[in-house]
């Protein structure tokens, strides 16, 4: 609610080809980078104005055929791969989830929670060699050692 006139600012004002917010990540889309600057200007000082602050590294300009990172997914134009620091982040908790098993301080409801939610994410994408990878070799042994 609190940024519902920021949008109807960027899509009345502004006018860019396309608009999609999430929360607090957006992504303008245009024909032209200069225009796309101007934007990102006019909304640099709209958000001022609410005291909100625009992340400077994270604020650019680029083609959308060299990929854009939005949302944990890298977005092109024929294909969505999850981005990278993600999939570590999901091998480090698969492995503790089958040490915490094999110790007995996870159940499977648990396990499977979890890895419901995870493939529920990484479904929305081009990820099915990447989920065979990952859990293709994943075995959950109770009373194995780490």
């Amino acid at each position: 609610m609190y940024l519902d006139p920021f949008d109807h600012f960027v899509v009345r004002r502004l006018r860019p080809g396309c608009y999609i917010r999430y929360v607090d990540d957006l992504l303008l889309f245009g024909d032209d980078a200069g225009t796309l600057l101007e934007q990102r200007e006019a909304i640099v000082e709209w958000l001022t104005r609410l005291r909100l602050v625009v992340h400077p590294r994270k604020t650019r300009v680029f083609r959308v055929r060299d990929g854009i990172t939005f949302l944990g997914w890298r977005l092109f134009g024929d294909r969505t791969r999850l981005v990278r620091p993600g999939v570590v982040r999901f091998r480090r908790r698969l492995r503790w989830m089958r040490r915490q098993y094999a110790v007995g301080r996870l159940d499977p409801a648990a396990i499977r929670q979890r890895l419901h939610a995870w493939l529920g994410h990484a479904g929305w994408g081009d990820t099915w060699r990447l989920r065979r990878s990952l859990l293709g070799s994943a075995i959950f042994v109770r009373g194995a050692g780490p």
